[in-house]
């Protein structure tokens, strides 16, 4: 049973065997035969929902007012919390979502003191910490990793060279932060850092025999580590100077690429569903923004993409909770 819940929280089908397995061959351990029969019943369903294009869906409204626009964060391991830029001062915030309570983890005092600020903020696999990127006042932006405790910062990266950065993951294993930088000479990269000592290692090319992505002319608009964090999964412009996005995947040590949204229309990815096996996008494949989800298969796309929600309209994409909630701000 333990062997079951352990490849079903890795979003592993040999969940299933697992399960069939305890039915077939220890039916007199009744609670555990039907915690087995239970757990196959629910991942049947979630497939026939998958299927028949999410039959249920509940939106709900966490949040709303002047404060909800550019947050540039994500929701917390546990699903409690928002971090974001509190753009009134610029400050790093968190949000409790079931109180609305706000916290502020930098103090840097009002613009008129201060012109620093925040922007992009990921939680550590664990929650206990949140690295960021703070436009300081040299400048230039550096990324710095905070805890929850009210420490001091400590800067992770800082490169006057370097005149933009985004920072857009934490590692599943919590060992490295995947970022894009522009450098001043003109050349940008997609790179992943070592949190550690701050080490710098610059992915491969993303390029493939059908596929020039351009990270010379843009950022991807979103980049999320797969959970085996084994692969990276990201938008990017379908050509060079292209509005349009396409979708794809790369290994972390930049040998493999594989196409996973390749369509006229302007393809967006949203995030990665917490047992990897699907990823959410935007498209406007069918004449308005729409939301849809692709499953993957043994590392490549399988069926078509399943609309989701139609009529959804430019979103940012902040990401899921481990549950499977999917944070948005529209």
């Amino acid at each position: 049973l333990h062997i079951g819940l352990c490849y079903e929280k890795l979003g592993k089908q040999e969940a299933r065997n697992a399960y069939r397995k305890i039915i077939s061959q220890f039916p007199e351990q009744t609670w555990t035969v039907t915690v087995a029969r239970e757990k196959l019943s629910r991942m049947a369903q979630n497939e026939s929902t998958l299927k028949e294009g999410i039959r249920e869906l509940n939106i709900r409204k966490v949040w709303e007012g002047p404060s909800v626009e550019h947050l540039m964060g994500e929701p917390s391991p546990d699903g409690r919390y928002l971090s974001y830029v509190d753009w009134e001062t610029g400050d790093l915030t968190i949000l409790e979502i079931a109180s609305g309570k706000k916290r502020r983890l930098t103090n840097k005092g009002p613009w008129e003191e201060s012109s620093e600020f925040a922007e992009f903020s990921r939680w550590s696999p664990d929650g206990s910490h949140i690295v960021y990127d703070w436009f300081n006042e040299n400048n230039f932006i550096e990324i710095r990793i905070t805890g929850l405790d009210s420490s001091e910062p400590r800067i992770l990266y800082r490169n006057e060279e370097v005149d933009w950065i985004q920072t857009y993951d934490w590692s599943p294993d919590g060992k490295q932060i995947l970022a894009c930088f522009s450098y001043k000479e003109g050349a940008n990269h997609a790179v992943l850092i070592t949190v550690a000592d701050g080490f710098v290692q610059i992915l491969k090319p993303l390029a493939d025999d059908h596929i020039q992505i351009p990270f010379d002319d843009d950022f991807p608009r979103n980049m999320r580590f797969m959970p085996d964090g084994q692969y990276i999964c990201f938008d990017h412009p379908q050509k060079e100077k292209s509005t349009d996005y396409d979708i794809s995947m790369i290994s972390t040590d930049g040998s493999r690429q594989i196409s996973l949204v390749k369509h006229p229309s302007n393809d967006l990815l949203l995030g990665v569903t917490p047992d990897g096996e699907s990823i959410l996008f935007s498209s406007n494949r069918d004449g308005a923004l729409s939301f849809y989800i692709l499953k993957i298969s043994n590392g490549k796309p399988s069926g078509d993409p399943v609309l989701v929600k139609s009529g959804m309209g430019p979103v940012e994409p902040l990401g899921f909770t481990p549950e499977g909630s999917f944070y948005y701000v529209i």
